[in-house]
This record gives C-alpha cells, structure tokens and sequence, in this order.
C-alpha cells in the first residue's frame, strides 16, 4: 500500500460543489394544534437565524467474558434538545407565540396545560439547500414541544437586533435526502394532514 498524496487545488475543484451552512430552511409540518395561523409559522422560518442539527449517541454495550472485555453497539439515543435562535419584530410575535406555548403547557399561577396531543408539534423539519436552493438534506424531528426560551440582555452601549433562544425537546429524528421514495411519501401525507386538518 502506497503513501497517500496531499490532495492538489485540481483534486479539491473536482470534488464538486460544497454545500454551505447558510442556505436551509425551517418547516412545520405538524405544528402544535393552536398554532393555526399560517402566517406565523412561516414568520418562524423567516426570522430563525440559526438552528443547530440534532444529533444521536450509539451507546457501547460491554461483554465481559473470564477477563475480557468485548464491546458491541447498544441502545442509539437522540440528545434529545435542539436550540435555535430567531430574530424578533416590534410586534413581539416571536416572543408571544412561544410564551403561548410555555402557558399552554403550564399556565402561570394555576398550573393547568392543555393535553399532550395538543402541546406537540408531530413534525419540525430542518431542510439543507444547495446553492440553487433545492433540498439535500432533511432532518426530520418529531413529537417536538418548547423546553424553554432564553432573552438577551438588555443594553443602552450597543446596537443590534434583539433575539430571543429557543429549546425545542424531541423524542427522535431521522435523515432522509433527496429522491428518497419514502420521505416523499410521508412529507406529502404529514403536510397534506396539516393542511386538511
């Protein structure tokens, strides 16, 4: 076997086009039952400025056998929490929308929520775009609801938007790409659900 050559500028330009961290998309597809108007939920994906992928942890399962140990694969377990972080407008939509949430799960000084079915989204989607933005990449989280939501310090010394940090909770999520029969399947049944109702 041969020494391996530090790849040159024409082996980088071959390797094809990149895909790049700015152009995605943030969809939801199965929002929480009370979040009915569709113009907030595309706001949603028009001020989200960053959003973190979810990821999982294949936890190794020891086999311990007269003094050796042998390690195999065991339980595959999602983080669990996705934050992102949206721009807000004077008219505080992102802020109420979530404060909604948080007041639909635990309502302030009474401590009553609506049901589970209600609370969660079914479906958040997190699409990567190419360049000429067609998907690459779908991340699709499910039985999502609001963990928690972070302010940023007020201050008189600096200028800047003002962004509010969001804690989204799932239970899994899968990855399916392009082309994909089956992811086709079930995006057109989850938003022809949404849509209808």
């Amino acid at each position: 076997m041969g020494i391996a050559q530090k790849p040159t500028l024409l082996d980088v330009r071959r390797s094809g086009e990149y895909a790049t961290k700015f152009r995605w998309s943030l969809s939801f597809l199965e929002p929480p039952s009370f979040m009915t108007d569709p113009g907030y939920l595309k706001q949603l994906n028009v001020l989200c400025q960053s959003a973190n992928l979810p990821t999982k942890t294949v936890e190794p399962m020891t086999i311990a056998v007269r003094g050796h140990k042998h390690f195999q694969p065991g339980r595959v377990v999602p983080a669990g929490t996705l934050p992102l972080n949206f721009y807000e407008t004077v008219n505080n939509q992102i802020h109420q929308l979530f404060w909604y949430w948080q007041e639909s799960i635990w309502a302030h000084n009474i401590g009553v929520g609506l049901s589970y079915d209600e609370l969660i989204a079914e479906s958040i989607v997190i699409t990567r775009l190419s360049n000429n933005d067609t998907p690459i990449c779908n991340y699709v989280l499910k039985w999502c609801f609001l963990e928690g939501y972070t302010n940023p310090q007020l201050s008189g010394a600096t200028s800047g938007p003002y962004q509010t940090g969001i804690t989204l909770s799932y239970n899994d999520f899968y990855i399916v790409g392009p082309g994909n029969t089956a992811f086709d399947v079930i995006l057109r049944n989850e938003t022809a659900s949404y849509v209808t109702g």
